[in-house]
Formats: C-alpha cells, sequence, structure tokens
C-alpha cells in the first residue's frame, strides 16, 4: 500500500506474562510471542517505546535504533496537589477484598 507503518511498545508480552507464570520462558508461546513482536518492530518504519528499556531490547532482537523514538507517559507534577485524606472514602476503600489472582478486579 505504500503507507508508513508506526508500531507502538508499551511493554513485551512475552516477559509481562513471564512475570505472572514461572517457567513461561522455556514455552513455545513464549518464543512465539518473542518473535512476533520481533517481526513487527523490524518491519515497522517508526516504533515509538515508552522507556529506554524496551527500546534497547529491540535493537538486541535487529531493530535499527535509528527508527526507535522514545515517547515516555508524562505529567506535569505542579498539575498534582496533595488533599486533606476523606476518611470516609478510606473507609469505603479498605472494606473492600483485594483481587485474589492476577488480573482479576473486585469492584
Amino acid at each position: 500500500m505504500g503507507l508508513p507503518f508506526v508500531y507502538e511498545v508499551r511493554g513485551l508480552w512475552e516477559y509481562t506474562t513471564a512475570s505472572k507464570i514461572a517457567g513461561w520462558e522455556g514455552t513455545e508461546r513464549f518464543a512465539l510471542e518473542r518473535a512476533l513482536e520481533t517481526l513487527v518492530a523490524r518491519e515497522a518504519d517508526l516504533v515509538f517505546t515508552l522507556t529506554a528499556a524496551p527500546a534497547d531490547e529491540l535493537v538486541l532482537r535487529g531493530v535499527d535504533r535509528a527508527r526507535i523514538r522514545l515517547a515516555p507517559n508524562a505529567i506535569d507534577p505542579d498539575s498534582l496537589r496533595p488533599v486533606a485524606r476523606d476518611a470516609a472514602l478510606a473507609a469505603s476503600r479498605a472494606s473492600r477484598k483485594a483481587p485474589s489472582s492476577p488480573g482479576m478486579w473486585v469492584p
């Protein structure tokens, strides 16, 4: 099609899963996810990452550093101001159960 392709890497999914499942690094699925992520990044005209760590990893995998740009998440710290503790809100949150497994949210 002749259109430029830009790929954004927020994290390396195979390592995200490996952080939750012991032994994941030795699975075929880990290898497949790694290979696919690498293929897409290599084929992209430009790759954005949030931090230098995934950028460095992609370079190790053969992605041209000249095609990688950092686009970090950012906030204006001056826009954040401390507020007084809301005891009722704190109590309502304290009564909620913590998630029982990774990826599960309990309202």
